[in-house]
């Protein structure tokens, strides 16, 4: 069957999502190749054709065969990692560019991250899936930016209102000190006005005094009489004006020393306000870078406190509900075990009564038939005695004569007897050995003669194929450097190839799973179709098309628990020629990168030769299978030198949805590893068995692809095994896998190399028999005369004793059943703080 496959390749470029912004300053965000706030996808749809060829093989994990791959696909693997891709896939950003260009109309700057590749898609529903995942970036980042913009514009206007506030308050203090410096000067204004009205007058009046007083003198010299009178009058209105101007220089002093004051107070006051302004502004500066870092410190601190809070709690969950279990578990099987042990210990107890009434009822019968007994002993023991003593006395002559009688004639008949008998038994056995050694000669020599000409037959064709594995044992030595040659040729004495008919059995201990019940076991560890991870998801359909198939025993093997399956009713399986009745896998798991590391599912085939499946959901598992073979007398059979094959160990080709480094290997080997000529299966430390790099991928190096080699009928089968040499009676091994789903792992004597004898088994020649010869009959004894024997005495019969009553064996009361120990629960996880 050939499908087509589409195949498509895309880019994508991983940034930084920050935004370092301030009120007071230019807000800063990360952004990618066209400098944006977000991841840039850049794709170019390019699809090419390919055949594609289903392998028919249940060894491999690939439901489809993988073919040759295109040159598009050449070129897009040879630049996986570069920001160039040969096959971009085109994803319109147009969202994320306008919110880039609001962010800059904003006043935002916007810087470039690096680039992150994203890979190259396989399928055109992951490449759908992987546009899908881009334009959900996309769109994600442009919400980003536009709320990162949205909350720039909210801090810059916030930013803005405090100024402004500022601002205006600087305003209405310099309009205050304005206000007050224009009355200050108003009134420093008037005083120098009303100062220099005073000092006019005050001159005026000086000017007139001088003239009165000129006038005064004047007149005084006319008259010194007119002069005293006037003189008071002048010192009188000269006091007057004195104590005026006084009072007017005073007055003017006070206001020139009050304006003055108020002068420097108002400047202090001012230069004050310049000072709270200065610090004022300080402080906001301060406040303001303060606030930026510790914004930053806190959205930091608080992204590392969920990212560790839902760690935390993760686990808290999980081991809650672990621990939960487990006591309630425990709880059950501890109040199971009280209510089992109630019911046993009631059943002994009444059991006990019985036991005990039953006791002191035969105790009570028997000394009743003890009483009666002793008394019937005496009496009956009183009436034999006399009658003894009467017959002893006939008795005595009647036994001397009948002893010699009898003694005579028992010899004589004895004698007899024992000479018919010997002469019965021994004719008896002599014909009845004749009559076996006439049967035991006749199958003898019908058994010789069957024997023989089997052994002549099966001589003739061992002589026949003995020359043919000769020449093919040659034949392998000559070649042993050919690819597909064992690299040191040996011969295969196992057949253990094909049981179909097999009984398989597994302890009632070891818990098998239904179809539905193991679902839902591997559903709640995670593994799940709907689970939003593509790898669970991808690992959900491997394991369910194994589950799926009811001809598999369903297990779950926990660490270092080892399981026994036991194959019975072997039909087709010998090791030199010896039949082979039963196998007994043991499986044990010894590690697992599977959730806890302690469980993983496999699957017991009903043919031991088909043996297992197991799983690894796509992480890793490690398991150890032991195998011991069996012969008819159920005796363990030793198989030093019989051949078993490791194949189908693939390397690479695992599911798309995860890294597609898969690997299939065994390990641990007690055997010993024969190589095949250009395998790439390789020997490794720790006896260890698998391949060093891709062998699924010619362009990853490999020398064919998976489909090519790697089905039941391919010629090319050996490029992925390795043959096992068996050196012990028990062989151990571990089957291990990293990455690869679903694992099918087939132990069996299939020999994957070109060319190994199965080195013939010779014939025994049978021995020719011995006949017996038949023996003759002994002659009949002749028949003795004997004496007649003397008539005996009559005796009275004694009466006989009474039957002396038995003890009865007394019932044991039973033990109670000691009482279960309470489990020790475990204390119940203490949930993180958030």
């Amino acid at each position: 069957m050939k499908n087509k496959k589409e195949v498509y390749g895309f880019r994508k470029s991983k940034v930084a999502k920050t935004l370092c912004g301030a009120v007071l300053g230019t807000a800063l965000i990360a952004f990618a190749d066209k400098a944006v706030f977000a991841d840039e996808v850049t794709e170019t749809t390019s699809t090419s054709t390919v055949e594609v060829a289903t392998t028919g093989n249940p060894a491999t994990n690939l439901a489809e065969a993988q073919g040759d791959m295109s040159q598009a696909a050449k070129e897009s693997q040879a630049k996986a990692g570069s920001k160039d891709s040969a096959l971009p896939v085109e994803v319109s950003s147009a969202d994320l560019d306008k919110a880039v260009a609001d962010a800059k109309t904003a006043g935002v700057k916007v810087v470039q991250d690096e680039t992150k590749d994203k890979g190259t898609a396989t399928t055109a529903t992951e490449n759908a899936q992987k546009q899908d995942e881009i334009k959900s970036d996309y769109a994600k980042q442009a919400e980003e930016i536009k709320t990162s913009t949205e909350a720039y514009k909210k801090a810059a206007a916030t930013h803005q209102a405090e100024t402004d506030k500022i601002n205006a308050e600087n305003k209405a203090a310099d309009d205050k000190y304005q206000k007050d410096l224009k009355s200050h000067q108003e009134e420093v204004e008037k005083i120098n006005t009303a100062n220099a009205t005073a000092k006019a007058e005050y001159e005026a009046k000086l000017a007139q005094y001088q003239k009165d007083l000129a006038t005064v003198k004047k007149a005084n010299e006319d008259s010194q009489q007119d002069y005293q009178n006037k003189l008071s009058a002048y010192q009188t209105e000269l006091a007057r004006v004195q104590k005026a101007n006084a009072e007017a220089k005073e007055a003017y002093e006070k206001a020139v020393k009050e304006n003055t004051e108020k002068n420097e107070a108002l400047q202090a006051e001012n230069e004050a306000i310049k000072q709270r302004n200065e610090t004022a502004k300080a402080n906001y500066d301060a406040a303001m870078k303060q606030y930026e870092a510790d914004l930053a410190a806190i959205k930091k601190a608080k992204e590392d406190n969920d990212a560790d809070y839902q760690a935390k709690l993760a686990a808290y969950q999980t081991e809650l509900a672990r621990v939960q279990k487990a006591n309630a578990d425990a709880k059950a099987a501890y109040e199971k075990a009280v209510e089992e042990n109630t019911a046993k210990n009631n059943a002994i107890q009444a059991e006990n009564e019985a036991i005990k009434q039953r006791n002191a009822t035969a105790k009570s019968t028997y000394d009743a038939a003890m009483k009666k007994y002793e008394a019937d002993l005496v009496a009956v023991k009183q009436a034999n005695a006399t009658n003894e003593t009467d017959y002893q006395t006939k008795l005595a002559a009647y036994q001397t004569e009948l002893a010699r009688v009898q003694k005579a004639n028992a010899d004589a008949k004895a004698a007899y007897e024992k000479a018919v008998e010997d002469n019965k038994a021994k004719n008896a056995a002599l014909k009845a050995e004749n009559e076996e050694i006439k049967q035991r000669n006749a199958v003898a020599k019908t058994d010789y003669e069957a024997k023989l000409a089997k052994y002549e037959a099966d001589l003739a064709k061992y002589k026949k194929e003995f020359a043919a594995y000769t020449a093919a044992l040659a034949e392998a030595e000559s070649k042993k450097k050919q690819d597909g040659y064992l690299s040191e040729p040996r011969s295969q004495s196992l057949n253990f190839k094909s049981e179909p008919n097999a009984i398989r059995t597994i302890d009632p201990s070891v818990h098998q799973y239904g179809q539905q019940e193991l679902d839902a076991l591997v559903k709640s560890w995670g593994i799940s179709p709907t689970n939003p991870d593509r790898t669970k998801s991808t690992a959900y359909s491997y394991f369910n098309a194994i589950n799926s198939n009811n001809t598999y025993a369903k297990l779950v093997l926990e660490k270092d628990k080892p399981v026994d399956v036991t194959y019975t009713g072997l039909k087709n399986s010998s090791f030199n020629g010896k039949k082979i009745s039963k196998v007994v896998y043991t499986y044990t798991l010894k590690e697992t990168g599977f959730n806890d590391g302690t469980k993983m599912t496999m699957f017991a085939s009903s043919d031991p030769t088909v043996t297992a499946w197991y799983n690894d959901y796509f992480t890793s598992t490690n398991i150890n299978v032991k195998v011991k073979f069996y012969d008819e007398e159920g005796q363990l059979m030793n198989l030093t030198g019989g051949l078993v094959n490791f194949s189908s160990l693939n390397r690479g080709n695992g599911s798309g949805a995860i890294d597609k480094d898969a690997i299939e290997s065994v390990r641990n080997f007690n055997g010993r590893y024969i190589p095949i000529s250009g395998s790439s299966i390789k020997i490794h430390e720790n006896n260890s068995a698998y391949a060093d790099s891709s062998n699924a991928e010619k362009s990853l190096g490999a020398r064919w692809n998976t489909s090519e080699w790697d089905t039941t009928s391919s010629p090319n089968n050996w490029y992925g095994a390795i043959v096992g040499e068996i050196t012990q009676s028990e062989i151990s091994f571990n089957m291990a896998s990293s990455k690869s789903g679903n694992i099918w792992f087939a132990f069996n004597s299939n020999i994957n190399a070109i060319g190994v004898p199965t080195k013939p088994v010779a014939p025994t020649a049978p021995t020719q028999p011995m006949y017996e010869t038949e023996k003759p009959l002994e002659p009949a004894p002749v028949a003795p005369t004997y004496e007649n024997e003397p008539t005996p005495p009559v005796k009275t019969p004694d009466q006989p004793e009474p039957s002396k009553p038995e003890e009865p064996k007394y019932e044991t009361e039973k033990p109670l059943e000691p009482a279960p120990v309470a489990p020790s629960y475990e204390n119940e996880p203490t949930p993180p703080e958030l």
